[in-house]
């Protein structure tokens, strides 16, 4: 008589073989959908990360240096979940602030971190964006940053999909 494989095995052996089919697995429509949601004027990442993603560079006032307005997202090592949960809640320290895009986020209905906006000190809070996203927004937007960015920097074909076929800002890339 053969041994009848058990089904939890066989769930775990197929997720283990579906897992680098499913990563590589990219809706070129939400990525695109992202690169728009990234771009001012909608959630406005630019400025602090860089149409690059090697984060923003800040004139210091003081020396003349450039220091870093947004971390660079090519490095990031975050999880989906967790950038989620970044740009959703955002955060706030003594040297960054990220806005919250998602209204609700910090309420009963959507805490973060464990937490809501009651259990926070003032100074603690993060400030919500302008414009605040909805989370098909937000879900696009990391997409985006993780097919466009993450653990890839800027070459010239993606400068041309970010900034148009015809913009000199993609010359700095060889051929």
């Amino acid at each position: 008589m053969t041994p009848r494989p058990r089904p939890i095995a066989l769930l775990a052996l197929c997720s283990l073989m579906a897992a680098p089919a499913l990563a590589q697995q990219v809706d070129p429509a939400q990525v695109e959908a992202g690169m728009t949601v990234y771009k001012p004027p909608i959630a406005n990442c630019e400025p602090c990360h860089g149409y690059g993603g090697n984060g923003a560079l800040a004139l210091d006032e003081y020396g003349g240096k450039g220091t870093a307005a947004g971390p660079p997202l090519t490095t990031s090592k975050m999880t989906r979940a967790e950038m989620i949960e970044a740009v959703s809640c955002g955060f706030r320290n003594d040297w960054l602030t990220m806005p919250q895009y998602l209204q609700k986020a910090w309420t009963p209905d959507r805490p973060c971190g464990g937490k809501i906006r009651a259990d926070m000190k003032t100074e603690e809070s993060p400030i919500l964006a302008g414009r605040p996203l909805t989370e098909a927004q937000i879900e696009a937007v990391v997409t985006y940053v993780q097919a466009f960015y993450q653990g890839s920097p800027m070459n010239r074909e993606k400068c041309l999909r970010y900034w148009g076929d015809r913009s000199p800002a993609c010359n700095i890339f060889t051929q």
